[in-house]
């Protein structure tokens, strides 16, 4: 395939996201389905990414990270979005949630949140909270901290880390370039250090 087919099919493909998008946003039955079959590749890659930054600590699949992402969505039965960066950034506000909820739900059953006693040898002795799921809490406390004051920081934080995507697709989904973000991603990180210190 050349690169200009290539190119084109980039083209052809952005324009029927972008119809399925605001389709989604109607509300027109089948759209939210439309759309994750469309855009499930893209996102089970930055999914990848993400459980890929913790390792196995995390105890979270990329399809699980995408299809709990995806139950999300669904719930909300609106999608307020106008186009793919938009999506994206959504996404990994969503991916986001995901996380911080599986840090929060396994340091209460290490407190002893859960009303059951449950025999070690279950299923359930891999709900084991880390110091990873502490890390997580803590920075997005400290997050929404930065948020407050930097909400484009707190962005850029929220897709390099909460959603495991690289630079670049951070620059293209927030509509900025690569060297914005690098200094934005320099900026945050120094910000969350402080707010994590006090």
């Amino acid at each position: 395939m050349s690169e200009a087919d290539n190119g084109a099919t980039r083209h052809v493909r952005s324009e029927s996201v972008t119809e399925v998008i605001a389709a989604a946003g109607s509300n027109v039955p089948g759209a939210v389905n439309r759309l994750f079959d469309l855009l499930y590749r893209d996102l089970y890659r930055v999914a990848r990414n993400r459980v890929r930054q913790d390792g196995r600590e995390m105890d979270l699949s990329a399809t699980s990270l995408v299809h709990e992402a995806y139950e999300r969505l669904v719930q909300l039965n609106e999608l307020k979005v106008s186009d793919r960066q938009q999506f994206f950034t959504y996404a990994a506000t969503v991916m986001r949630s995901v996380v911080v909820d599986l840090a929060r739900s396994r340091l209460a059953e290490r407190r002893g949140g859960g009303a059951q006693a449950v025999p070690l040898d279950t299923v359930l002795s891999n709900m084991v909270a880390t110091p990873l799921d502490e890390s997580v809490v803590r920075l997005n406390d400290a997050l929404s901290h930065l948020e407050a004051v930097e909400p484009r920081l707190a962005r850029v934080v929220e897709m390099r880390y909460f959603a495991g995507m690289t630079q670049e697709e951070t620059a293209e989904t927030l509509g900025l370039t690569v060297r914005t973000v690098t200094r934005d991603w320099t900026k945050a990180k120094s910000l969350l250090a402080a707010i994590l210190s006090t």
